[in-house]
């Protein structure tokens, strides 16, 4: 089953960008081959275990989505593989860039130089020490309603702190953030894990930081914790 509707033999295999359309979201991709870069997309979406997130939710939930090149090269004979392949993506770039704060977008990374973002949590800290990690920068952005950019920019070591916060992937070492920023450690044993209705997963290092990040009562946590109760505040609860 394709997951376009489309035949494959209806679009061309030239280098172009390409949109994923559903409802009203969208996703910007590019590839040296488009009808195979749509083959790959169906493929994994049928088996349920597309990377992005967003997408694979948006074909379980609505069914068939369009794929749609919006911008197609002609194949310069001249160039090399790696040549065309950074032509395209500086292309996507220019796309992206145009899209990073809207909501609308599925894309979980901006810089087509970054690494996929479902394979690189993150961990946030405020100036008080206390932390959240994410399962990606895209869902730290949206939770805290701050440009995907600026977080980037901090992971990548440009900037420091937005808002009175900073962020390190969680492959970096305690160390790496008490010598940075003089954080001091804390204990794993009480972290928690709230999972909202979408599937993104929160981590606190405690029930009463869970509590003030989200707006739910100790209490109501606690109750969720020990299976009292299925859900608080909208959140599903979870010892990590």
């Amino acid at each position: 089953m394709n997951a376009f509707g489309v035949k494959p033999c209806s679009v061309t295999n030239l280098p172009g960008i390409y949109l994923i359309i559903s409802q009203t979201r969208y996703y910007i991709g590019s590839s040296v081959r488009l009808r195979d870069r749509m083959k790959s997309h169906s493929t994994l979406l049928n088996q349920n275990k597309h990377g992005n997130h967003f997408l694979q939710r948006a074909y379980n939930k609505y069914g068939k989505l369009r794929f749609v090149p919006i911008k197609i090269f002609a194949k310069n004979p001249d160039w090399s593989k790696k040549q065309l392949e950074s032509v395209v993506r500086s292309e996507e770039q220019k796309y992206l860039l145009k899209c990073e704060d809207c909501k609308l977008c599925m894309n979980l990374r901006f810089d087509v130089n970054d690494p996929p973002d479902t394979s690189v949590p993150i961990i946030s800290f405020d100036r008080l020490g206390k932390s959240i990690c994410f399962e990606s920068s895209i869902a730290a952005a949206r939770f805290f309603n701050m440009s995907h950019f600026c977080i980037s920019n901090i992971l990548k070591n440009k900037s420091n702190i937005s808002r009175g916060l900073t962020f390190f992937y969680q492959n970096s070492s305690e160390k790496d953030w008490k010598a940075k920023f003089g954080i001091k450690g804390r204990g794993s044993k009480s972290r928690i894990k709230a999972i909202d209705v979408h599937g993104n997963v929160l981590e606190f290092c405690s029930q009463r930081d869970a509590s003030k990040a989200l707006n739910v009562k100790s209490q109501s946590i606690n109750r969720a914790l020990k299976g009292g109760r299925k859900t608080a505040g909208k959140y599903r609860f979870e010892y990590s």
